[in-house]
Order: structure tokens, then sequence, then C-alpha cells
């Protein structure tokens, strides 16, 4: 594998441009961006951005380059995808492929507080889970040597299920590799002491054993529907580990289907030389009891429970997206970028279990955005208003010709050629002198009878002359009650969508 001195300068870094922050990591920055290219390509990813304060310290950026390149190199539907890694700005990077999803522990909190998850479809999640772990433990370097990977920190936080239905795993960040000379240290504990195996707890050489009972701990969960050590801390977990003492299954739940005790037991045994030897095997023993639950599962069925579940999560989410790439397209009208983005994902927790408060709004932190002249959302509004009132404009403007070719026409008809006046209407002749005949003019032709049973109509009530025919298309022009302007009005009321 390349070196992290050798990786060259990133000549793009201008082709990713931030527009939402999901977390922070222990070392990194993890932020949505919007990746361009040539021809008015675009894509949304993942970037992970070693940290400014970190980029002078020689181990960090170790490990950081270690994961890109161990990252560069899985390639499975059940693992996240890698697209780059480069270094810009003093700072090492990695563009991964945007996941449309929820992790897994913010899935199984939603789904466990109203029976929403099926057994049967949390253990088909962790047997594609295995698919892509046992993909990471087989990997080869390019001569054919085994990479002995180990992901070292298989748990709910680094599961994630999309909205389609995909399950991927992610996270590679501890991972140990053969080629990785900083992974022979001993006494050095990484990962979450939670979903550890007694080995790893202990700070001793692991291998893809100690893996295999980070997904048995996650099986005793999905079983029991609760976490294997509720309530205890930290310190006592790990002194639990030593001792060996875990708890089975069977202990827990008392009716749980057949066989799954048994698998529990093996993958979490205290020896690694007692579990599962490898992922694979420990994915079909839990398909074997798939089978007898006799209910087909696939992608769409998963799809639909996430959606169900975080429906209204998601639809902030696109939210927030579809403004902040507004300010993209429109960078000339509503300015740059805010300063402060706007926050996607949880807020990053050293501790071994999942924070319980709720995640905060988003609202306010786009509100608080002080370069940002317009937001996308009024800037939209605006738009529509402008829309009608082009609309109107155009009324206004068809009126206008309509009446001066009107005009035009009535004055270049002879007067012997217009039609005679259908009824006289008789003028008073006490304003006439003794010796005039009084005028005959062409009545008004009656006003059609509406349901509208307020003040009469301007043009109505004018009894000296009928309403020339632009007036009578002006005042359509402005009536609501045409179609034209029904839609008119329609523009410009309606809310914006995504609102």
């Amino acid at each position: 594998m390349t070196s992290a001195a050798t990786l060259p300068a990133a000549q793009a870094g201008s082709r990713y441009l931030p527009i939402a922050e999901l977390g922070q990591g222990g070392m990194a920055d993890v932020l949505l961006a919007l990746m361009r290219g040539a021809g008015g390509f675009t894509k949304l990813v993942v970037l992970k951005r070693l940290r400014q304060n970190l980029a002078e310290d020689p181990e960090l950026v170790e490990m950081f380059s270690h994961e890109a390149r161990l990252a560069a190199r899985l390639n499975h539907p059940n693992v996240v995808q890698t697209y780059e890694v480069d270094y810009d700005a003093g700072r090492y990077f990695i563009a991964m492929e945007w996941l449309d999803g929820q992790p897994m522990h913010r899935l199984l909190r939603a789904a466990w507080s109203n029976d929403a998850l099926p057994l049967d479809v949390h253990l088909f999640v962790l047997c594609e889970a295995l698919r892509g772990l046992h993909y990471a433990h087989e990997l080869q370097d390019f001569d054919g040597t085994p990479l002995e990977v180990v992901h070292r920190d298989v748990s709910p936080q680094n599961v994630f299920v999309t909205y389609e239905g995909q399950v991927k795993l992610v996270d590679f960040g501890v991972a140990k590799a053969h080629a990785r000379s900083a992974d022979t240290q001993v006494g050095v504990i990484k990962g979450k002491v939670a979903y550890m195996a007694p080995e790893q707890a202990l700070g001793r050489t692991v291998d893809r054993r100690a893996d295999v009972f980070s997904l048995g701990v996650m099986l005793w969960e999905a079983v029991a529907r609760r976490r294997l050590w509720k309530g205890l801390s930290t310190s006592e977990i790990a002194a639990a580990l030593a001792e060996r003492r875990i708890p089975r299954l069977a202990d827990a739940v008392q009716h749980a289907p057949h066989g799954l005790d048994a698998i529990c037991a093996r993958a979490m045994a205290p020896s690694p030389d007692e579990r599962f030897s490898t992922a694979a095997e420990l994915g079909q023993a839990i398909e074997r009891v798939l089978e007898r639950f006799g209910r087909p599962i696939d992608s769409r069925r998963i799809g639909a429970i996430v959606h169900g579940l975080f429906a209204e999560e998601r639809a902030r989410v696109r939210r927030v997206i579809e403004e902040q790439l507004g300010h993209v397209r429109l960078d000339s009208i509503v300015g740059p970028l805010p300063t402060s983005l706007p926050v996607l994902g949880e807020p990053s927790s050293a501790a071994d279990t999942p924070s319980r408060s709720r995640r905060p709004s988003l609202e306010p932190t786009l509100r608080e955005a002080p370069d940002t002249a317009l937001s996308f959302a009024e800037d939209r509004r605006r738009r529509h208003a402008l829309v009608g009132a082009c609309v109107a404009g155009a009324c206004v403007a068809g009126a206008v010709l309509f009446g001066v070719a009107a005009t035009f026409a009535l004055a270049s008809t002879p007067p012997d050629a217009r039609p005679a006046a259908a009824t006289a209407r008789p003028t008073a002749t006490s304003d006439l002198p003794a010796n005039e005949t009084q005028p005959v003019v062409a009545a008004e032709p009656p006003v059609a009878a509406t349901r509208d049973t307020g003040p009469t109509h301007p043009a109505a009530s004018r009894k000296e002359a009928a309403p020339s025919s632009y007036e009578r298309f002006e005042e359509r022009a402005f009536d609501h009650r045409t179609p034209a302007n029904r839609r008119a009005r329609r523009t410009l009321d309606k809310e914006d969508p995504w609102e």
C-alpha cells in the first residue's frame, strides 16, 4: 500500500463544497459535500477530514492515512464505498458515498419502543452485515497476501441501514491490518467496550474472531431486545469480560427461537478458539434459523420499515439539503454559503452507549447563519410572487392591445354600417332646450345575474354610456373569479412543498 508520506496532493480540493455537518469522530470531521465536475456533474458525497489541529501529529496522520488506504481497497455491496483519498490545504480527506438512511443504533432505539422491527428482519440485517464483515476479513493485497483485516469496532453505530433497505458496514477508523506496524502495540484498547471481546478489552492481540464476538453481542441484543450490559459502567463491563462472566441469552429470554441461544453462546464464547471461526460461518447459522420463519425478506421490506420510522426525519434532511443546494445554484442571488453549516447527524459521544437525548432541531442552525442575505425558501416565495405579477402584467397588456384593436375597428366602420340600437332610452327633457329633439342612445346590455351579492361593479353603474371594450376587459383582468387570475392567485399563495 502507498505510505502516508507519498499520497499525492489534491488538485481538486475545490471540487468538494461542504453543505452540512454530519458529525465528528475521534480525529476527523464528517461533512456532507457536493462533488462537482466537468459538464455540470454533481454528486452528494461524505467527506471525512482530519482535523486541522491534529494534522501535525505523525501518529494520528498515520492512523488516518491507514484508514484511507484500507477504505479505498474495500469494494462490496455491504461495505460503504470510498471514492477518493487525497490531501488538500494541509488536511487529509476521504470522499465516500452518501448513505441516505439511519445507523442501526438509532433504528433500534425507535423500533424497540413500538415493536416496529420484527425479529426475522433484524436477523436478516445482521446477516447482511456479516457478509460485508467476512469480505473485509478475506481481503488480500495486490500480490495475494492476506491483509488480515479486523474491524475492532463492530457495533450498531457502525452498521447503516438506508431507506432503500441496503445494509452497509462503515467506519474502519480503528481497523487493524497485517501491514500496519502501529497495530503491534499491546495494551492499547480501541473500540466500544460494550461490544468488545474479552481479549480486545484486555488489550491483547486480536483477529477476526473478535469481530465475530461483537456480532454475537448484537445478535444477543436483537433477540433480548435490550442491551447486553444494561446498567453497567465501562469499568464494570471490562471487569466482567476479564472474569469471563458473559450473560447467557436463555437467562434473559424465556422463549427464544430454537437454536439462537446456542448460536449466541458460541459466538460470544470467552475463548476465541470456541467461537465461530469466520463471520460467514456465523451468518450461515443465523440463516438456518431464518428459514424456519417462512417469510421472505428483501430490501423493500427493510426500507419500508426504516422509512416508516423516520419519515419526518428524512423530509427534514431533504429540506436542509435542498436549501443548501439552492445557495449553490443561486449563489449570485442569495449570497455565499453560511459559515456555520446545518447539522444533519447526531453529535458524537465518547461513551459506549448512544445518547438518549433528542436530536436538536435543524431550524435554529439555519436561522443563525449571519452571512446569508436571504434564505432559499424566502427567495423561492419571491420568485413565485414574481411569476404571479408577470401573469397579471400579461393580462393587462392583453387588455390594452384588445382595447386598442376594438377602438380602431369601431372608428374605421362607416356610420351607416353600424347596427341600429335595439331600444331607446329617453333622456330627461328638462335639461334640453325646447326646440331640440331628444337624442337616441344605445341601451346598455342587461347585467347577468351572479352569485356575488356584494356591491355592484363600477362598470355596471355607469348610466351615461355603455363601457368600452377596453374597460370591460380591464375589469375582467383583475377579477379574481376569472380562471386566469385564480391560477395567478394560487401561484402567489402557494407554499413551498418542503416548508
